[in-house]
């Protein structure tokens, strides 16, 4: 029997932040118990409802737009769900919206997430001059690799000569040996790499706020924390400031 399912996209805040994966579990199925709503349930002897969270949330942050899916015993208009859940739902987890997923689908996956958090002033020029840093790195990268296919190329097609001397291939070494070590993938290096890893997808720095996009659900995935590690701003979060998932993303 295929059951109905629907994505739910909520807001996670106040001191429900501070809830952590399996915490949060719960208060969904007291909330939905409270709403009088029907969830489908797993097999077994220990039936839980069915309840799937794409993306955990780490303890501490807030999250404006999470994801949780619902396999339900009957079907619901999302409008009936969003106003039931909105209507039984503790402080700090509010609904924002509710669409059904295609018949036949399984629960999604993780693909990607944006954050952001405020960054004070007296310290905007020197996360400025990081970023700055990872970009011009990643643009020397680029621009040895293209090098580099260029010189093979040319290698390729040019006609064999006859050996030079050993000082001379020294000399002409030096440069392609450089660009070779800017171009060579960097290890995951603490507390700060050259290069930015590949799924780090967006870093900004605009009108006071620091906003990163990060690939989810992938061998090496950067997490938000870790970038404030490598921008030196972990003390932000110790003061107050608050790390601000603003938005997941995922499959179907």
């Amino acid at each position: 029997m295929v059951r109905p399912k629907v994505r739910i996209r909520f807001r996670k805040e106040l001191d429900q932040r501070l809830l952590g994966h399996h915490d949060l579990l719960r208060v969904w199925e007291r909330l939905l118990r409270r709403a009088e709503l029907r969830p489908a349930q797993t097999e077994g002897f220990h039936k839980r409802p069915k309840i799937h969270f794409p993306s955990a949330l780490a303890v501490g942050i807030r999250g404006l737009d999470e994801v949780v899916e619902l396999e339900m015993e009957q079907d619901y208009e999302p409008a009936e769900l969003v106003a039931a859940l909105n209507a039984r739902a503790p402080l700090g987890i509010a609904i924002n919206s509710c669409e059904r997923i295609p018949a036949g689908l399984r629960f999604s996956q993780p693909q990607a997430a944006e954050y952001e958090i405020r960054i004070p002033d007296d310290r905007t020029a020197a996360v400025a001059e990081r970023i700055e840093r990872w970009r011009e790195a990643e643009a020397a990268s680029v621009a040895a690799s293209a090098s580099s296919s260029a010189q093979e190329s040319t290698s390729a097609a040019a006609p064999s000569v006859e050996p030079r001397s050993d000082a001379a291939s020294q000399v002409d070494a030096a440069p392609v040996a450089a660009a070779t070590a800017v171009a060579a993938p960097v290890a995951d290096a603490k507390p700060c790499p050259e290069r930015l890893p590949a799924t780090v997808q967006k870093l900004e720095l605009a009108d006071g706020a620091l906003r990163m996009r990060l690939t989810l659900g992938q061998g090496g995935a950067v997490r938000p924390r870790d970038l404030l590690a490598w921008l030196h701003l972990t003390d932000l979060e110790q003061a107050g400031v608050l790390l601000t998932r603003t938005r997941v993303e995922v499959s179907g």
